[in-house]
């Protein structure tokens, strides 16, 4: 799978009260000195990497071209069944971590 994704979604399936995911679609972005071919080819060898996985069923890849330049690769794996249990969210309540409360407007920026 490639590494470097900016942006993903994944699909789930329940079967005997387990949620297995089935599918993931993620984006990878070139790399800031990285031509259109350098990107294309190293996406080429990614999804030829995937393929050779097990349980891979189908990954299919398309580039987002603007302006003559690509800008983003999707891929979207299609793969056997994988166990994908929902973890427990440590996030203090209220969701994000972040710094204290009240302190915004008080210079310290």
């Amino acid at each position: 799978m490639p590494t470097d994704s900016e942006h993903g979604r994944d699909f789930y399936i329940r079967e005997g009260g387990a949620r297995l995911r089935v599918r993931m679609i993620r984006t990878v972005e070139p790399k800031a000195t990285e031509t259109n071919a350098d990107f294309e080819r190293r996406m080429d060898m990614a999804a030829a990497g995937l393929e050779r996985m097990d349980g891979i069923q189908r990954v299919e890849y398309d580039f987002e071209w603007r302006r003559g330049a690509i800008v983003r690769c999707t891929f979207d794996i299609a793969h056997l069944p994988r166990p994908s249990p929902i973890e427990d969210d440590e996030r203090p309540a209220g969701g994000r971590p972040g710094g204290p409360r009240g302190q915004r407007g008080q210079g310290n920026n």
